[in-house]
């Protein structure tokens, strides 16, 4: 499975916060409100057992340390956050009858369920999880028919519209969920849009690759 580190909506965040917090330099880093990065926390709305572990982290940083996590939330999020795949599965499911005048039967193709879920952590802490779950049918080389996309989100409380789409070409299948996701830091509105991503492997459809990025 491969992934991708591209988390722009915590990069908005950030750059949100410290434009309120000013352009304060590394030696000017222990006058940084000392409440700054809660306010951050909060505004992702994370769970309170998560916030407070995230500010016991940024508390046990030293004052330099801080305002460095904040600059480089900011400028480099892959250098903070990681995005790991916590669990990638394909599972037989009960392939579709056969339809009159459809060439396709459960004979000849079987169903699968693709699962993807994948994590953002901070400061070694898990933040918020994506997961896409991809039903289809297939024949030994190729997808035949879709039987549903769909996708979500959890660990982060922010506004979430979600599109999902699904298709097959040459024979490989890919299932779509997009994330339209809105929160307000200090007051200044973000919004960011995630893709989820699942594609079977060409020639080998019990088999996929995933991706989370930034669209």
């Amino acid at each position: 499975m491969l992934s991708r580190k591209n988390l722009g909506i915590w990069s908005a965040a950030a750059a949100a916060l410290l434009g309120l917090l000013g352009a304060a330099t590394p030696a000017q880093a222990d006058e940084l409100p000392k409440d700054s990065f809660a306010d951050f926390t909060e505004s992702l709305g994370v769970s309170t057992a998560t916030a407070l572990a995230l500010e016991a982290k940024f508390d046990s940083l030293g004052a330099v340390d801080q305002h460095a996590l904040l600059s480089s939330l900011a400028t480099e999020p892959d250098s903070v956050f990681d995005l790991r795949a916590e669990s990638e599965a394909i599972t037989a499911v009960p392939a579709t009858p056969a339809v009159k005048g459809d060439a396709l039967t459960a004979t000849t193709t079987r169903g699968y369920m693709a699962k993807d879920s994948q994590t953002a952590y901070m400061l070694g802490i898990p933040v918020q999880t994506f997961t896409n779950e991809f039903k289809y049918e297939a024949t030994s080389t190729s997808v035949t028919r879709v039987l549903s996309c769909d996708g979500w989100h959890s660990g982060v409380g922010v506004s979430d519209s979600v599109n999902r789409s699904s298709y097959i070409s040459s024979g490989r299948g890919t299932c779509s969920v997009i994330h339209h996701m809105s929160f307000v830091v200090k007051g200044s509105p973000i919004t960011f849009n995630k893709q989820h991503l699942i594609t079977t492997n060409g020639g080998k459809p019990s088999a996929y690759v995933a991706t989370v990025r930034t669209v």
